[in-house]
């Protein structure tokens, strides 16, 4: 049985390189996600994709995971403040 090799933290890249490299394969994953849940298991490519990503280290991928959770709650809820000045309306009065 074949070990996976796995990268030690001064290989590992860094969390923002990893999250780009994530978005980038994720085209990839939703086309073959349908056959992956038939499969219950990752196509081929997916997991080629993945381990040239260096995302298939258990401690990667929960690298990536904590970073998206801090964001989400890092980001404020709902639209940001209105920077427009007032408009006036059809019907307003000039004056």
């Amino acid at each position: 049985m074949k070990t996976a090799a796995r990268a030690t933290p001064s290989q590992t890249p860094a969390v923002s390189e990893l999250v780009a490299a994530a978005r980038k394969l994720i085209p990839l994953l939703k086309k073959n996600a349908a056959a992956a849940e038939d499969k219950r298991d990752l196509p081929d490519d997916s997991m080629a994709a993945l381990k040239a990503a260096c995302i298939e280290d258990p401690q990667v991928i929960e690298k990536i995971l904590a970073h998206l959770d801090k964001k989400t709650t890092d980001s404020p809820g709902g639209p940001p403040p209105c920077r427009a000045p007032p408009q006036r309306g059809l019907f307003d009065s000039a004056g």
